[in-house]
């Protein structure tokens, strides 16, 4: 008797189990039920229907169904999907193209964006309140200068090392002063 595409899932994420982390298993699993509802989605009920009626092409159907998701869990959702994708064919279960598989997601799926650094509140804070003593003193000291400080400050308050710091203010300093910044 065959395999329905649920039972291979099924085996499948029990095998993530074994060796990977409990977290990779779970949001393996969690991309693959994701699947199976777009495959619900085109009539095909994967509790009913062979392994061997899986087709590369419900790959397009994933994709476009991910659309409404962050880039990331696209990716990652179509990393677990290549993997079982991988264990059908490693296991024999269904004659799948790879390298199409690996295709299609190239071509469709979007590329996660960079991830700005997070700074926590209480710090950003801190250096608003080290600015606003500063401001004070904006009457005395040259805006140029004024600058150049607040740049050493997110330099010390974000423990950016010395020559990188050295180097952020030498470029602050140097634009600034190329601007023909006045008092």
């Amino acid at each position: 008797m065959e395999k329905s595409i649920s039972e291979a899932i099924n085996d499948f994420i029990r095998s993530v189990q074994l060796a990977r982390s409990p977290r990779t298993a779970a949001t393996y699993r969690n991309a693959l039920v994701f699947y199976q509802n777009t495959l619900r989605q085109k009539n095909i009920e994967p509790e009913q229907t062979s392994i061997r009626n899986l087709s590369e092409d419900s790959i397009l159907w994933m994709t476009n169904a991910l659309k409404n998701h962050a880039a990331t869990s696209e990716r990652l959702y179509l990393t677990a999907l290549t993997g079982f994708f991988e264990y059908l064919v490693s296991e024999r279960l269904v004659e799948i193209n790879l390298p199409r598989v690996r295709l299609l997601i190239q071509q469709r799926a979007r590329k996660p964006g960079q991830r700005l650094p997070q700074f926590p509140a209480s710090l950003i804070d801190q250096i608003l309140k080290k600015l606003n003593v500063c401001k004070a003193k904006t009457l005395t000291i040259w805006p140029t200068a004024w600058l150049i400080y607040a740049t050493e400050l997110f330099c010390t308050l974000l423990l950016i090392p010395g020559f990188v710091c050295t180097k952020l203010v030498i470029y602050v300093a140097v634009t600034l002063i190329g601007m023909k910044v006045k008092p």
